[in-house]
Protein backbone atom coordinates (compact mmCIF):
# COMPACT_ATOMS: atom_id res chain seq x y z
CA UNK A 1 0.00 0.00 0.00
CA UNK A 2 1.34 3.41 -0.94
CA UNK A 3 2.09 5.89 1.81
CA UNK A 4 1.91 8.86 -0.58
CA UNK A 5 -0.69 11.45 0.33
CA UNK A 6 -3.72 11.58 -1.93
CA UNK A 7 -3.44 14.05 -4.78
CA UNK A 8 -4.94 17.47 -4.26
CA UNK A 9 -8.31 18.09 -5.79
CA UNK A 10 -8.09 19.40 -9.35
CA UNK A 11 -4.68 17.90 -10.12
CA UNK A 12 -3.62 14.97 -12.26
CA UNK A 13 -0.89 12.87 -10.54
CA UNK A 14 0.20 11.53 -13.94
CA UNK A 15 1.41 14.99 -14.96
CA UNK A 16 4.67 16.56 -13.77
CA UNK A 17 4.12 19.18 -11.14
CA UNK A 18 4.80 22.09 -13.46
CA UNK A 19 2.22 20.82 -15.98
CA UNK A 20 -0.67 20.13 -13.61
CA UNK A 21 -3.85 22.09 -14.31
CA UNK A 22 -3.46 24.28 -11.21
CA UNK A 23 0.00 25.39 -12.41
CA UNK A 24 -1.37 26.06 -15.90
CA UNK A 25 -4.26 28.04 -14.46
CA UNK A 26 -1.93 30.08 -12.28
CA UNK A 27 0.35 30.79 -15.23
CA UNK A 28 -2.60 31.87 -17.36
CA UNK A 29 -3.85 34.07 -14.53
CA UNK A 30 -0.43 35.70 -14.24
CA UNK A 31 -0.30 36.52 -17.95
CA UNK A 32 -3.88 37.73 -17.81
CA UNK A 33 -3.03 40.21 -15.04
CA UNK A 34 0.13 41.23 -16.89
CA UNK A 35 -1.81 41.95 -20.10
CA UNK A 36 -4.24 44.29 -18.39
CA UNK A 37 -1.43 46.05 -16.53
CA UNK A 38 0.91 46.33 -19.53
CA UNK A 39 -1.53 47.62 -22.16
CA UNK A 40 -1.02 51.29 -21.38
CA UNK A 41 2.80 51.26 -20.82
CA UNK A 42 3.37 49.22 -23.98
CA UNK A 43 1.11 51.58 -25.91
CA UNK A 44 3.19 54.55 -24.74
CA UNK A 45 6.48 52.80 -25.61
CA UNK A 46 5.41 51.89 -29.15
CA UNK A 47 3.97 55.38 -29.66
CA UNK A 48 7.32 56.91 -28.65
CA UNK A 49 9.15 54.60 -31.06
CA UNK A 50 6.79 55.70 -33.85
CA UNK A 51 7.36 59.34 -32.97
CA UNK A 52 11.13 58.85 -33.08
CA UNK A 53 10.95 57.30 -36.57
CA UNK A 54 8.68 60.07 -37.82
CA UNK A 55 10.87 62.89 -36.47
CA UNK A 56 14.04 61.27 -37.81
CA UNK A 57 12.52 60.95 -41.28
CA UNK A 58 11.19 64.50 -41.13
CA UNK A 59 14.69 65.79 -40.35
CA UNK A 60 15.97 63.75 -43.29
CA UNK A 61 13.41 65.33 -45.57
CA UNK A 62 14.42 68.80 -44.38
CA UNK A 63 18.04 68.02 -45.19
CA UNK A 64 19.15 68.40 -41.56
CA UNK A 65 20.18 64.76 -41.19
CA UNK A 66 21.09 62.07 -43.72
CA UNK A 67 20.53 58.78 -41.90
CA UNK A 68 19.33 55.77 -43.89
CA UNK A 69 16.40 54.53 -41.83
CA UNK A 70 15.43 51.65 -44.05
CA UNK A 71 12.23 51.01 -46.01
CA UNK A 72 10.15 53.63 -44.21
CA UNK A 73 11.59 56.54 -46.20
CA UNK A 74 12.00 54.50 -49.35
CA UNK A 75 8.33 53.55 -49.50
CA UNK A 76 7.28 57.19 -49.31
CA UNK A 77 9.60 57.90 -52.23
CA UNK A 78 7.37 55.77 -54.43
CA UNK A 79 4.20 57.62 -53.37
CA UNK A 80 5.79 61.03 -53.81
CA UNK A 81 7.29 60.16 -57.20
CA UNK A 82 3.93 58.85 -58.45
CA UNK A 83 2.25 62.07 -57.34
CA UNK A 84 4.88 64.16 -59.11
CA UNK A 85 4.47 62.14 -62.31
CA UNK A 86 0.69 62.52 -62.20
CA UNK A 87 0.86 66.26 -61.57
CA UNK A 88 3.22 66.58 -64.57
CA UNK A 89 0.85 64.71 -66.88
CA UNK A 90 2.72 61.40 -66.78
CA UNK A 91 0.33 59.52 -64.51
CA UNK A 92 -0.13 56.61 -66.90
CA UNK A 93 3.62 56.07 -67.28
CA UNK A 94 4.05 55.04 -63.64
CA UNK A 95 2.52 51.68 -64.58
CA UNK A 96 5.67 51.02 -66.59
CA UNK A 97 7.94 49.45 -63.97
CA UNK A 98 11.21 50.63 -65.56
CA UNK A 99 9.94 54.17 -66.15
CA UNK A 100 8.67 54.54 -62.57
CA UNK A 101 11.97 53.26 -61.12
CA UNK A 102 13.93 55.72 -63.25
CA UNK A 103 11.58 58.53 -62.28
CA UNK A 104 12.15 57.89 -58.57
CA UNK A 105 15.88 58.28 -59.15
CA UNK A 106 15.29 61.49 -61.10
CA UNK A 107 13.27 62.91 -58.21
CA UNK A 108 15.38 61.64 -55.30
CA UNK A 109 18.78 61.11 -56.88
CA UNK A 110 20.90 57.98 -56.92
CA UNK A 111 19.55 56.91 -53.51
CA UNK A 112 16.04 56.46 -54.90
CA UNK A 113 14.77 52.90 -54.56
CA UNK A 114 13.26 50.73 -57.30
CA UNK A 115 9.51 50.23 -56.89
CA UNK A 116 6.73 48.93 -59.05
CA UNK A 117 3.43 50.84 -58.99
CA UNK A 118 0.33 48.69 -58.67
CA UNK A 119 -2.31 51.00 -57.18
CA UNK A 120 -5.43 52.01 -59.15
CA UNK A 121 -5.45 55.61 -60.44
CA UNK A 122 -7.78 56.81 -57.66
CA UNK A 123 -4.86 57.09 -55.24
CA UNK A 124 -3.30 59.75 -57.46
CA UNK A 125 -6.20 62.08 -56.61
CA UNK A 126 -4.73 62.16 -53.09
CA UNK A 127 -1.03 62.10 -53.98
CA UNK A 128 -0.92 64.72 -56.75
CA UNK A 129 -2.11 67.61 -54.50
CA UNK A 130 0.50 66.65 -51.89
CA UNK A 131 3.29 67.29 -54.37
CA UNK A 132 2.28 70.96 -54.46
CA UNK A 133 3.60 71.22 -50.90
CA UNK A 134 7.21 71.14 -49.71
CA UNK A 135 8.37 67.55 -49.28
CA UNK A 136 8.66 67.67 -45.44
CA UNK A 137 5.17 69.17 -45.12
CA UNK A 138 3.67 66.57 -47.45
CA UNK A 139 5.45 63.81 -45.56
CA UNK A 140 4.13 65.09 -42.23
CA UNK A 141 0.58 65.26 -43.57
CA UNK A 142 0.88 61.75 -45.07
CA UNK A 143 1.80 60.46 -41.62
CA UNK A 144 -0.20 62.61 -39.22
CA UNK A 145 -3.61 62.98 -40.88
CA UNK A 146 -4.42 59.23 -41.06
CA UNK A 147 -3.19 58.80 -37.46
CA UNK A 148 -5.39 61.67 -36.27
CA UNK A 149 -8.37 60.18 -38.10
CA UNK A 150 -7.58 56.77 -36.61
CA UNK A 151 -7.43 58.22 -33.08
CA UNK A 152 -10.75 59.97 -33.64
CA UNK A 153 -12.31 56.77 -34.98
CA UNK A 154 -11.16 54.79 -31.93
CA UNK A 155 -12.49 57.49 -29.60
CA UNK A 156 -15.85 57.48 -31.39
CA UNK A 157 -16.07 53.74 -30.80
CA UNK A 158 -14.69 53.80 -27.24
CA UNK A 159 -15.10 57.26 -25.65
CA UNK A 160 -12.21 56.89 -23.21
CA UNK A 161 -9.01 58.94 -23.56
CA UNK A 162 -6.90 55.82 -22.98
CA UNK A 163 -8.39 53.94 -25.93
CA UNK A 164 -6.72 55.92 -28.78
CA UNK A 165 -3.37 55.85 -26.99
CA UNK A 166 -3.46 52.08 -26.54
CA UNK A 167 -4.70 51.55 -30.11
CA UNK A 168 -2.05 53.80 -31.67
CA UNK A 169 0.59 52.10 -29.55
CA UNK A 170 -0.21 48.63 -30.87
CA UNK A 171 2.63 46.88 -32.75
CA UNK A 172 0.70 46.88 -36.04
CA UNK A 173 0.52 50.69 -36.05
CA UNK A 174 4.23 50.89 -35.23
CA UNK A 175 4.99 48.52 -38.14
CA UNK A 176 2.99 50.78 -40.46
CA UNK A 177 5.06 53.71 -39.23
CA UNK A 178 8.30 51.84 -39.84
CA UNK A 179 7.27 51.48 -43.51
CA UNK A 180 5.47 54.83 -43.77
CA UNK A 181 2.79 52.93 -45.62
CA UNK A 182 -0.98 53.26 -45.97
CA UNK A 183 -2.18 50.56 -43.57
CA UNK A 184 -3.61 53.15 -41.19
CA UNK A 185 -5.29 55.02 -44.06
CA UNK A 186 -7.05 51.93 -45.42
CA UNK A 187 -8.08 50.89 -41.89
CA UNK A 188 -9.54 54.34 -41.26
CA UNK A 189 -11.64 54.12 -44.43
CA UNK A 190 -12.93 50.69 -43.42
CA UNK A 191 -13.64 51.91 -39.89
CA UNK A 192 -15.54 55.01 -41.02
CA UNK A 193 -17.45 52.91 -43.54
CA UNK A 194 -18.70 50.72 -40.68
CA UNK A 195 -19.12 53.42 -38.01
CA UNK A 196 -22.62 54.54 -39.11
CA UNK A 197 -23.66 50.89 -39.35
CA UNK A 198 -22.58 50.34 -35.74
CA UNK A 199 -24.62 53.40 -34.78
CA UNK A 200 -27.74 51.76 -36.30
CA UNK A 201 -27.57 53.66 -39.60
CA UNK A 202 -26.49 52.64 -43.09
CA UNK A 203 -22.77 52.06 -43.77
CA UNK A 204 -20.93 54.96 -45.35
CA UNK A 205 -20.89 54.34 -49.10
CA UNK A 206 -18.41 57.19 -49.58
CA UNK A 207 -15.81 55.55 -47.32
CA UNK A 208 -16.41 52.18 -48.94
CA UNK A 209 -15.95 53.75 -52.37
CA UNK A 210 -12.72 55.52 -51.35
CA UNK A 211 -11.30 52.13 -50.39
CA UNK A 212 -11.04 51.44 -54.13
CA UNK A 213 -7.37 52.43 -53.97
CA UNK A 214 -6.85 49.00 -52.33
CA UNK A 215 -9.73 47.02 -53.89
CA UNK A 216 -8.62 43.64 -52.52
CA UNK A 217 -9.49 44.90 -49.02
CA UNK A 218 -13.05 45.64 -50.11
CA UNK A 219 -14.00 42.19 -51.39
CA UNK A 220 -15.94 41.43 -48.20
CA UNK A 221 -18.25 44.43 -48.41
CA UNK A 222 -20.53 43.30 -51.28
CA UNK A 223 -21.10 39.94 -49.57
CA UNK A 224 -21.87 41.55 -46.21
CA UNK A 225 -24.10 44.25 -47.70
CA UNK A 226 -26.12 41.78 -49.79
CA UNK A 227 -26.49 39.43 -46.80
CA UNK A 228 -27.68 42.33 -44.66
CA UNK A 229 -30.05 43.65 -47.34
CA UNK A 230 -28.19 46.96 -47.52
CA UNK A 231 -29.12 47.64 -51.13
CA UNK A 232 -28.94 51.42 -50.92
CA UNK A 233 -25.37 51.18 -49.59
CA UNK A 234 -24.44 49.02 -52.57
CA UNK A 235 -26.02 51.49 -54.99
CA UNK A 236 -24.35 54.52 -53.41
CA UNK A 237 -20.97 52.74 -53.29
CA UNK A 238 -21.27 52.06 -57.04
CA UNK A 239 -22.15 55.73 -57.54
CA UNK A 240 -19.07 56.96 -55.68
CA UNK A 241 -16.87 54.50 -57.55
CA UNK A 242 -18.20 55.90 -60.82
CA UNK A 243 -17.54 59.45 -59.63
CA UNK A 244 -13.95 58.59 -58.72
CA UNK A 245 -13.38 56.87 -62.03
CA UNK A 246 -14.77 59.78 -64.00
CA UNK A 247 -12.87 62.36 -61.96
CA UNK A 248 -9.62 60.44 -62.40
CA UNK A 249 -10.15 60.23 -66.17
CA UNK A 250 -10.99 63.94 -66.29
CA UNK A 251 -7.94 65.06 -64.28
CA UNK A 252 -5.30 62.66 -65.61
CA UNK A 253 -6.82 61.66 -68.93
CA UNK A 254 -8.77 58.49 -69.81
CA UNK A 255 -5.58 56.81 -71.08
CA UNK A 256 -4.48 56.29 -67.48
CA UNK A 257 -7.17 53.64 -67.04
CA UNK A 258 -5.99 51.76 -70.12
CA UNK A 259 -2.42 51.90 -68.80
CA UNK A 260 -3.60 50.56 -65.44
CA UNK A 261 -5.61 47.79 -67.10
CA UNK A 262 -2.66 46.75 -69.25
CA UNK A 263 -0.41 46.60 -66.17
CA UNK A 264 -2.60 44.12 -64.26
CA UNK A 265 -0.97 41.03 -65.76
CA UNK A 266 2.48 42.32 -64.83
CA UNK A 267 1.27 43.23 -61.33
CA UNK A 268 -0.10 39.72 -60.86
CA UNK A 269 3.26 38.26 -61.88
CA UNK A 270 5.23 40.54 -59.57
CA UNK A 271 2.95 40.39 -56.53
CA UNK A 272 1.67 36.81 -56.67
CA UNK A 273 3.56 34.60 -59.09
CA UNK A 274 7.01 35.95 -58.26
CA UNK A 275 6.13 37.24 -54.75
CA UNK A 276 8.41 40.15 -55.57
CA UNK A 277 8.74 41.59 -52.07
CA UNK A 278 9.51 38.16 -50.61
CA UNK A 279 7.01 35.78 -49.02
CA UNK A 280 8.22 36.76 -45.54
CA UNK A 281 6.56 40.17 -46.06
CA UNK A 282 3.14 38.64 -46.74
CA UNK A 283 0.55 38.00 -44.04
CA UNK A 284 -2.14 36.27 -46.10
CA UNK A 285 -2.97 32.58 -46.50
CA UNK A 286 -1.44 32.72 -49.98
CA UNK A 287 1.78 34.30 -48.71
CA UNK A 288 2.08 31.91 -45.77
CA UNK A 289 1.82 28.86 -48.02
CA UNK A 290 4.49 30.35 -50.29
CA UNK A 291 6.62 30.96 -47.20
CA UNK A 292 6.28 27.37 -45.96
CA UNK A 293 6.33 25.64 -49.34
CA UNK A 294 6.98 27.74 -52.43
CA UNK A 295 4.20 26.16 -54.45
CA UNK A 296 2.00 28.69 -56.25
CA UNK A 297 -0.87 26.30 -57.24
CA UNK A 298 -1.11 25.04 -53.64
CA UNK A 299 -1.08 28.62 -52.35
CA UNK A 300 -3.91 29.61 -54.73
CA UNK A 301 -5.92 26.55 -53.67
CA UNK A 302 -5.46 27.30 -49.97
CA UNK A 303 -6.41 30.94 -50.52
CA UNK A 304 -9.50 29.98 -52.53
CA UNK A 305 -10.65 27.53 -49.85
CA UNK A 306 -10.00 30.03 -47.05
CA UNK A 307 -11.84 32.81 -48.87
CA UNK A 308 -14.83 30.62 -49.68
CA UNK A 309 -15.24 29.36 -46.12
CA UNK A 310 -14.73 32.83 -44.64
CA UNK A 311 -17.30 34.42 -46.95
CA UNK A 312 -19.80 31.67 -46.15
CA UNK A 313 -19.49 32.37 -42.42
CA UNK A 314 -19.65 36.14 -43.00
CA UNK A 315 -22.80 35.73 -45.08
CA UNK A 316 -24.55 33.77 -42.34
CA UNK A 317 -23.54 36.10 -39.52
CA UNK A 318 -24.61 39.23 -41.42
CA UNK A 319 -28.00 37.61 -42.07
CA UNK A 320 -28.45 36.92 -38.36
CA UNK A 321 -29.42 39.21 -35.46
CA UNK A 322 -25.82 39.33 -34.19
CA UNK A 323 -25.02 42.73 -32.60
CA UNK A 324 -23.69 45.18 -35.16
CA UNK A 325 -20.25 45.75 -33.57
CA UNK A 326 -19.64 42.00 -33.77
CA UNK A 327 -20.77 41.87 -37.40
CA UNK A 328 -18.34 44.68 -38.15
CA UNK A 329 -15.53 42.96 -36.24
CA UNK A 330 -16.08 39.74 -38.19
CA UNK A 331 -16.00 41.66 -41.48
CA UNK A 332 -12.67 43.26 -40.55
CA UNK A 333 -11.18 39.97 -39.33
CA UNK A 334 -12.35 38.25 -42.52
CA UNK A 335 -10.35 40.56 -44.79
CA UNK A 336 -7.06 38.98 -43.71
CA UNK A 337 -8.30 35.51 -44.68
CA UNK A 338 -9.77 36.55 -48.04
CA UNK A 339 -7.25 38.90 -49.68
CA UNK A 340 -4.19 37.11 -51.13
CA UNK A 341 -1.98 40.21 -51.12
CA UNK A 342 -1.51 41.58 -47.62
CA UNK A 343 1.62 43.02 -46.06
CA UNK A 344 2.78 43.56 -42.47
CA UNK A 345 1.44 47.10 -42.37
CA UNK A 346 -2.05 45.89 -43.34
CA UNK A 347 -2.32 44.21 -39.94
CA UNK A 348 -3.52 47.54 -38.55
CA UNK A 349 -6.87 45.96 -39.40
CA UNK A 350 -6.43 43.69 -36.38
CA UNK A 351 -6.39 46.77 -34.13
CA UNK A 352 -9.72 47.94 -35.54
CA UNK A 353 -11.24 44.49 -35.01
CA UNK A 354 -10.02 44.49 -31.39
CA UNK A 355 -11.48 47.96 -30.81
CA UNK A 356 -14.85 46.80 -32.18
CA UNK A 357 -14.83 43.84 -29.81
CA UNK A 358 -14.08 46.10 -26.84
CA UNK A 359 -16.79 48.48 -28.02
CA UNK A 360 -19.23 45.58 -27.78
CA UNK A 361 -18.06 44.49 -24.33
CA UNK A 362 -15.51 46.12 -22.07
CA UNK A 363 -12.18 44.32 -21.96
CA UNK A 364 -12.45 43.76 -18.20
CA UNK A 365 -15.64 41.74 -18.78
CA UNK A 366 -14.08 39.37 -21.30
CA UNK A 367 -13.46 35.77 -20.39
CA UNK A 368 -9.86 35.06 -19.50
CA UNK A 369 -9.24 32.84 -22.52
CA UNK A 370 -10.44 35.64 -24.81
CA UNK A 371 -8.03 38.11 -23.24
CA UNK A 372 -5.23 35.58 -23.67
CA UNK A 373 -6.15 35.12 -27.35
CA UNK A 374 -5.86 38.86 -27.85
CA UNK A 375 -2.47 38.80 -26.11
CA UNK A 376 -1.35 36.02 -28.44
CA UNK A 377 -2.40 38.15 -31.42
CA UNK A 378 -0.43 41.10 -29.99
CA UNK A 379 2.73 38.97 -29.72
CA UNK A 380 2.32 37.49 -33.21
CA UNK A 381 2.04 40.95 -34.71
CA UNK A 382 4.92 42.36 -32.66
CA UNK A 383 7.38 39.70 -33.85
CA UNK A 384 5.87 38.57 -37.15
CA UNK A 385 8.52 40.10 -39.41
CA UNK A 386 11.45 38.57 -37.52
CA UNK A 387 9.77 35.17 -37.18
CA UNK A 388 8.79 35.00 -40.84
CA UNK A 389 12.05 36.34 -42.26
CA UNK A 390 14.53 34.55 -40.00
CA UNK A 391 12.71 31.33 -39.10
CA UNK A 392 10.08 30.85 -41.81
CA UNK A 393 7.26 30.75 -39.24
CA UNK A 394 3.99 32.21 -40.62
CA UNK A 395 3.34 34.11 -37.40
CA UNK A 396 1.23 36.77 -39.13
CA UNK A 397 -1.24 34.17 -40.38
CA UNK A 398 -1.28 32.61 -36.92
CA UNK A 399 -2.16 36.04 -35.55
CA UNK A 400 -4.90 36.51 -38.15
CA UNK A 401 -6.35 33.12 -37.27
CA UNK A 402 -6.23 33.95 -33.56
CA UNK A 403 -8.14 37.15 -34.27
CA UNK A 404 -10.73 35.36 -36.38
CA UNK A 405 -11.16 32.63 -33.76
CA UNK A 406 -11.51 35.29 -31.03
CA UNK A 407 -14.22 37.16 -32.94
CA UNK A 408 -16.04 33.92 -33.70
CA UNK A 409 -15.85 32.83 -30.05
CA UNK A 410 -17.37 36.08 -28.82
CA UNK A 411 -20.12 35.88 -31.46
CA UNK A 412 -20.87 32.31 -30.41
CA UNK A 413 -20.97 33.34 -26.75
CA UNK A 414 -23.37 36.15 -27.60
CA UNK A 415 -25.65 33.80 -29.51
CA UNK A 416 -25.56 31.29 -26.65
CA UNK A 417 -26.42 34.06 -24.17
CA UNK A 418 -29.38 35.09 -26.33
CA UNK A 419 -30.49 31.45 -26.48
CA UNK A 420 -30.41 31.12 -22.69
CA UNK A 421 -32.28 34.41 -22.31
CA UNK A 422 -34.96 33.25 -24.78
CA UNK A 423 -35.41 29.95 -22.95
CA UNK A 424 -35.67 31.79 -19.64
CA UNK A 425 -38.21 34.19 -21.08
CA UNK A 426 -40.31 31.35 -22.50
CA UNK A 427 -40.20 29.52 -19.17
CA UNK A 428 -41.43 32.53 -17.22
CA UNK A 429 -44.14 33.47 -19.72
CA UNK A 430 -45.46 29.98 -20.49
CA UNK A 431 -48.88 28.56 -19.51
CA UNK A 432 -47.56 27.20 -16.22
CA UNK A 433 -45.96 30.46 -15.24
CA UNK A 434 -47.10 32.53 -12.34
CA UNK A 435 -47.10 35.47 -14.74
Amino acid sequence: MSHLPPPEAGTDPSLPGDLRPDAIVQTAAFFDRFIRFAAMPLGVIFSLFSLKIFLSLLLNGMGITHADLGPNWHDFQSFWSAGVAASEGNGGRIYDYAWHSDHIKQVFGADGQDFGWHYPPQLLLLLAPLTGLPLPVAFALWYLLPLAAFAWLVYRLIPDWRAPLIAMGCPAVFINTSYMQNGVLSTVLIGFALLPFIENKKPSALSTGLLAFKPHLGLVFPVAYVAGGLWSSIAWTAFWLAVQTGLTALVFGPQIWLDFWNSLAQSKDILLSEVGAGAHHYTSVFGSVRLLHDNAPLAYLAQFFSAGLTLFVLWNVWRSDTPRPLKAALLVASIALIAPYLMHYDMVLSVLAGVLLVQHRRFELWEQRDRLLLAGLWLCVAFNHELQKNYGIPSALIGNLLLYFLVHRIISSEQARKGVHALSHNATSGPGSAH
